[in-house]
């Protein structure tokens, strides 16, 4: 079976107990707030 994308689910409980992906986003997200500080 596939797993499905968590659309609009934000309870970490529920994507892990019912198999959906999971994506980790902590290092874009600081990327992100990182070149925002550098002015970029």
């Amino acid at each position: 079976m596939k797993k499905s994308l968590p659309i609009g689910i934000n309870d970490f409980k529920t994507i892990i107990e019912e198999d959906f992906y999971y994506f980790d986003k902590t290092n874009f997200i600081s990327n992100i707030l990182e070149e925002r500080i550098k002015g970029r």
